[in-house]
């Protein structure tokens, strides 16, 4: 497990004080290689979690996961959608890289090495559980060409929908295909898991237990369904008539999206203790994140990939490793989701591929690693010209985006305006 060696004359006050070290960390609990599970909750903005700050409680479990744990408290999302957001994490590649000719292309090329097929050439079990209608092995009507199953052996997507569909309340659902998955795999060998969970996705549909967080409605129909799309199409293309939408519709789907990340936050719950009960909890390195964040008109966008804004870009990192460490910690760097990658290799005693655009932010033992990052996000591409085509690049609390359609910058002072 990588732990320090232990001189001869200090056995006897290792045994006495335990399994933890006089830092707070956690020794070893077996020899075997650790396995590592990344678990990603789509759409899942990081000032709407308790943890970062947010009033609500959305997110009982994780935080209190996190407090246990390394947060990052400023981490950036390579893009604000799924695609390409995803494939950089994959394969710590710039987002903007991914943006083809075609918007039926969104699989990661085969000649990009990803960190699955890392796991596999070093022995370790690879596998995936994907509620995502784009993040598939197989084709579906939003990703006609998969293109996301390289290096898994198993690619479930039990979960997803290969129509143009996204399915409603799919938390318990990969939880449940979570769990076969594990007992499929051989309990002697290690693995690296990636898991996708689809809430709090848009159609917001809060569960039968919305938690307290939505209050009685009777507004337009389209809001009550958890829709945006009536309103978005206005607001992107100038089609149609302004649907009248009022700072109370706005508030209602914050309520349902709210009770959303409440109903992830249980499944969260119920995948780890499923960890504790097979006993691969403690060896294991578990790294907590989003592929990208939520608007709800903040910035004049709604949803997500319309904007490089914060509410999009913002996204949690935490990373869990009881083995390693048992106090929280909170670091307050710059930090870029296409590190992940490095960083996860770094801990676990893999070395890194060349040509990666990340670097590991932590090294062997989990310290802070590393120079100030400067990190890149790609809005839309240029097969979607209709859309403003947007980069950004943030360097410690200065943002800049740059609108190429209108070739125009901005920038922001995050300090002063967040």
């Amino acid at each position: 497990m990588g732990t320090t060696k232990l001189l001869v004359g200090a056995v006897l006050f290792t045994v006495l004080l335990g399994p933890f070290a006089c830092d707070g960390r956690v020794r070893g609990v077996s020899d075997r290689p650790p396995s590592v599970v990344v678990i990603l909750i789509d759409t899942l903005r990081a000032d709407h979690l308790g943890s970062y700050g947010y009033a609500r409680d959305t997110t009982p479990y994780l935080d209190a996961l996190a407090a246990r744990s390394l947060l990052f408290e400023n981490a950036v999302s390579a893009a604000p959608a799924t695609f390409p957001s995803v494939n950089s994490l994959f394969s710590s590649k710039d987002a903007a890289l991914f943006f083809r000719t075609s918007a039926r292309d969104l699989g990661i090329p085969e000649s990009t090495t990803t960190i699955a097929e890392v796991f596999r050439e070093h022995g370790y079990r690879t596998a995936a559980v994907s509620s995502s209608p784009i993040v598939r092995a197989s084709p579906s009507e939003l990703n006609p060409g998969g293109g996301f199953g390289q290096g898994f052996e198993i690619f479930d997507e039990a979960c997803s929908d290969s129509r143009r569909f996204i399915p409603d309340h799919v938390a318990a659902c990969v939880t449940e295909q979570t769990a076969a998955v594990l007992e499929a795999l051989p309990p002697e060998e290690p693995f690296f898991l990636y898991v996708h969970y689809l809430d709090p996705h848009d159609p917001y549909q809060a569960p039968s237990d919305p938690g307290g967080f939505v209050e009685p409605y009777a507004g337009k129909e389209f809001i009550s369904k958890g829709h945006t799309w009536p309103l978005n199409k206005w607001l992107t293309t100038g089609e149609g008539e302004d649907p009248g939408v009022t700072s109370a519709d706005i508030e209602h789907l914050k309520d349902l999206y709210d009770a959303e990340i409440r109903s992830a936050d249980e499944a969260l719950q119920q995948v780890m203790d499923h960890f504790r009960r097979i006993g691969r909890y403690e060896d294991t390195l578990f790294v907590v994140l989003s592929d990208h964040g939520e608007s709800f008109l903040e910035n004049g966008a709604l949803q997500h990939s319309y904007s490089l804004y914060q509410t999009e870009l913002h996204v949690p990192v935490i990373f869990h490793w009881l083995a390693r460490w048992s106090q929280g910690r909170r670091d307050s760097r710059v930090v870029c989701s296409v590190d992940v990658f490095p960083t996860i290799l770094e801990l676990v005693g893999l070395a890194t591929p060349p040509g990666l655009a990340g670097t590991a932010i932590l090294d062997s033992e989990g310290e802070p690693l590393g120079q100030e990052r400067v990190c890149l996000s790609a809005g839309r591409s240029a097969w979607d010209a209709g859309v403003r085509n947007l980069s950004a690049v943030r360097r410690g609390r200065w943002k800049l985006i740059h609108d190429r359609l209108e070739q125009k910058y901005r920038l922001y002072d995050l300090a002063a305006d967040p």
